[in-house]
């Protein structure tokens, strides 16, 4: 089954008397990007809080923000580091002596400056601390994945939609496919007795053989037996329930491929116009796989 890359969990934990909520989101990336967004309290858990989202996830950008909710004690808690104001203070003595017109208008554009505020931590984090915030995780990953199956089955309807269409298409390609072949042999013929007789040549049978051989060179069966494999393989892929978004990434990219040499070995302007239509197709499958975990 098809799972989307967006997805959205969230769930609040209390640790040490602490309350948090955790939120994890999800976008779509071409490979497993993690950021985690948490207190600095937290910092030596890093990697296990690593390997349990890697738990929940195979493909995308996964976004952890950790977010102490605030209580009525939390203003006793703040502290400023006076070490890192002073080394601001000379960095900005420093831009306004070097540029003393534009200093000031430097200074305000930078981004705004927290990190000499930090949280004093009143407890000491163990074992205990770390099962809780997993928990948690635990617990917003979850509805993240929830959402991604969710949204992932609108995007497999929609997508097998459009695998219809492309199927449809291809059809109709083929049906005329001989008809296309005929016309474009009877043109080259035409072409060629009208420069005969202009030249006064003979009407000699290797010129007509040669202008078969041509027109067998401009048949589309190869492309249209390979465009219906890629669709097979496409169905196949759909059923499966291992991440499948990149190898459809790679198959669109050939149906695009075999689309490209159906219109300009065609040479026909019904059949460009059908392929203007499956490349339409193509690119909407395309769209929809990009947030295919």
């Amino acid at each position: 089954m098809i799972n989307s890359m967006t997805g959205y969990g969230q769930s609040e934990v209390n640790i040490n008397g602490e309350h948090y909520l955790i939120e994890v989101k999800t976008i779509n990336h071409r490979f497993l990007d993690i950021a985690l967004h948490i207190p600095n309290s937290f910092n030596p858990y890093l990697e296990k809080i690593n390997r349990e989202l890697k738990q929940f996830f195979n493909r995308g950008r996964i976004e952890v923000n950790m977010t102490k909710i605030a209580s009525e004690k939390d203003h006793d808690s703040i502290s400023i580091d006076w070490t890192q104001v002073a080394r601001y203070d000379q960095a900005f003595k420093a831009i306004r002596a070097n540029y003393p017109e534009t200093g000031d208008d430097l200074i305000a554009k930078m981004p705004e400056i927290e990190s000499f505020l930090y949280e004093d931590v009143s407890f000491e984090l163990d074992e205990h601390h770390l099962e809780q915030l997993l928990n948690a995780i635990n617990e917003s990953s979850q509805k993240a994945v929830q959402m991604r199956l969710s949204e992932g089955e609108e995007l497999y309807e929609d997508i097998c939609y459009q695998t219809e269409r492309l199927e449809d298409l291809v059809e109709s390609i083929d049906s005329k496919r001989d008809q296309i072949k005929s016309i474009h042999y009877e043109r080259m013929v035409n072409r060629l007795n009208q420069l005969l007789e202009k030249n006064g040549l003979k009407h000699e049978s290797e010129y007509y053989r040669e202008l078969a051989i041509l027109a067998e060179k401009g048949d589309l069966t190869e492309e249209i037996i390979r465009i219906r494999s890629h669709i097979d393989q496409m169905r196949e892929l759909y059923k499966q329930s291992v991440p499948v978004g990149r190898k459809l990434d790679f198959i669109v990219q050939e149906l695009m491929r075999e689309a490209n040499t159906t219109a300009s070995k065609a040479n026909d302007p019904l059949i460009s116009h059908l392929v203007v239509d499956l490349k339409s197709v193509v690119e909407k499958i395309k769209e929809q796989i990009q947030n295919v975990e």
